[in-house]
């Protein structure tokens, strides 16, 4: 688990995009989720419902972030963001976007949500609110994960992002380990 803090300033590497070109970069079996990217190689398509697996499914809203609330599944986050709204982000791969969960409201995103909804707000009062994004991407690692953010997710004004990562930065760190 990593915890990043950004400032308002931040340029991009110009060496990460590169192993990326277009629509050949797009995941292979997701169906219409992904659509090619310059700078990431693809992201996840607005307004998008894709049966990835026979027990698992995908939806987006017209951000392009993956839902994470059952009874809003069209939910738009303001921007700027509400002053009674305290916002985290969570990016990463698969694992975050919800690949491996019954549905996408049991991804660690929405499970996150739920538990501190529970846990810090009072079910009748509305003055206060806690809203946590799904930004995980299948495929991510954690370089395109900071691109990921710093180009699409950073306007959303965020109060903590959280980046959770495992087998893509081992197996992209492994591979460019080694050329050498």
């Amino acid at each position: 688990l990593t915890l990043f803090f950004f400032k308002d300033q931040y340029r991009f590497p110009e060496s990460i995009s590169k192993n990326y070109t277009g629509e050949n970069s797009l995941p292979k079996n997701a169906g219409n989720l992904f659509k090619a990217d310059s700078l990431r190689g693809y992201v996840t398509n607005p307004n998008t419902v894709v049966s990835m697996m026979t027990y698992y499914w995908s939806a987006t809203n017209s951000q392009g972030l993956h839902l994470t609330e059952a009874r809003n599944p069209t939910k738009i986050y303001e921007i700027p963001k509400p002053s009674n709204v305290f916002r985290i982000i969570v990016i990463g791969g698969s694992t975050v976007a919800g690949n491996g969960s019954a549905d996408q409201y049991e991804a660690l995103p929405s499970l996150l949500q739920k538990i501190l909804r529970e846990e810090y707000l009072a079910p009748t009062d509305e003055s206060k609110k806690i809203e946590v994004i799904n930004g995980g991407v299948g495929g991510y690692y954690s370089e395109l994960e900071i691109l990921h953010y710093l180009s699409s997710l950073r306007k959303l004004q965020p109060d903590l992002v959280i980046s959770y990562n495992g087998a893509n930065d081992i197996t992209i760190t492994n591979d460019k380990l080694q050329k050498y």
